[in-house]
């Protein structure tokens, strides 16, 4: 059965944190030994990017792992548009129970990213990007626990990684606001529901 142990209120940590210094997202428990759950979390590194849809490109994510007396740590870094990285996840990695369990703790660093216009109402930034990398963290958690999961917890990854590039590169961004909008494919590009289930657009 999944515990969950805490979850943050992401945009009041990332609200409460300054520029640059980790937030605390959520904390979860999964239940398989560390090895294996690191290995899942170092798995996310290999995310497909659906930028190539509107004709974008993304550079690849960096990944490093170190386990070390049990205990394991897994930082996978987003490439941003000015050689910086403008997010950073960083996965604490500490077994449970004997060693057949594993509690993961993830935390955020994140530059002031200047928020995306997505659409009628919608914006996204530093604060939605750490609600969502939370969630993601849960939904994978469910995968491994074999309880429910609303989606692909890799995809909610994926898309994440996307929108994290496109807020912070210039280029990416001009892209993102003026290809997606025009195919229609924003939705289909950083999230898992049509604007009408997302905001309760019932056409009325």
């Amino acid at each position: 059965m999944l515990r969950l142990l805490l979850i943050f209120a992401a945009g009041l940590a990332l609200a409460a944190c300054g520029r640059n210094k980790p937030a605390d997202l959520a904390n979860y428990q999964f239940n398989a030994p560390v090895a294996q759950v690191a290995a899942k979390l170092v798995s996310l590194g290999d995310a497909h990017s659906r930028l190539s849809r509107i004709g974008a490109h993304r550079l690849p994510l960096a990944v490093e792992s170190t386990i070390k007396d049990g205990e394991g740590r897994v930082t996978i870094a987003v490439p941003g548009g000015t050689g910086k990285q403008p997010v950073k996840l960083t996965f604490a990695i500490t077994p449970y129970l004997d060693g057949k369990y594993t509690m993961v703790a993830l935390t955020m660093e994140a530059r002031d990213l200047e928020e995306i216009d997505l659409g009628p109402g919608r914006f996204a930034g530093t604060k939605t990007l750490g609600t969502g990398f939370g969630e993601a963290l849960g939904s994978l958690a469910s995968e491994v626990n074999r309880t429910y999961h609303r989606g692909d917890a890799s995809d909610e990854f994926d898309r994440l990684f996307d929108l994290a590039a496109a807020t912070d590169d210039p280029a990416l961004r001009a892209r993102v606001l003026s290809r997606g909008k025009q195919e229609g494919s924003v939705d289909f590009l950083f999230f898992d529901q049509s604007p009408n289930e997302r905001f309760g657009n019932t056409g009325n």
